[in-house]
């Protein structure tokens, strides 16, 4: 019995180490963005970004209020984050950033319609 409570100690403490180390390697999943800045007098709604992750390679949606999908694509190597809307995106962004020890993320957001603004996110509730 002993055995077995020490198996199953050391089988948790591995799949632990193992989920820990993957959140410090992965951006996946859903994200809210926040634009510190205003354009035109215009402050920025809290923005989802939908992230899917393979290896390095990032492909990513931000979900805007009143405007829809704005699809991105980009990298993600050594904790930090480049992302630019597609070709067939309605507006021309570039997002770039890194991952903090806290698992936030910020960066800065550069567009012809907004200019360069800093940005926080931290993952979805």
């Amino acid at each position: 019995m002993k055995k077995f409570v020490a198996f199953v100690v050391g089988v948790a403490l591995i799949g632990g180490s193992l989920i820990a180390g993957q959140s410090k390697n992965t951006i996946a999943g859903k994200w809210t963005v926040t634009i510190e800045g205003a354009v035109q007098g215009h402050h920025f709604p809290a923005i989802d970004l939908e992230v899917e992750q393979d290896g390095k390679t990032i492909t990513a949606n931000f979900v805007i209020p009143d405007h829809g999908d704005l699809p991105m694509v980009g990298e993600f190597v050594d904790g930090k984050l480049s992302l630019r809307s597609t070709e067939d995106g309605y507006m021309q962004i570039s997002l770039n950033g890194k991952l903090a020890e806290n698992g936030t993320m910020s960066g800065s957001v550069k567009g012809q319609m907004i200019g360069d603004m800093p940005w926080t996110a931290k993952r979805a509730s």
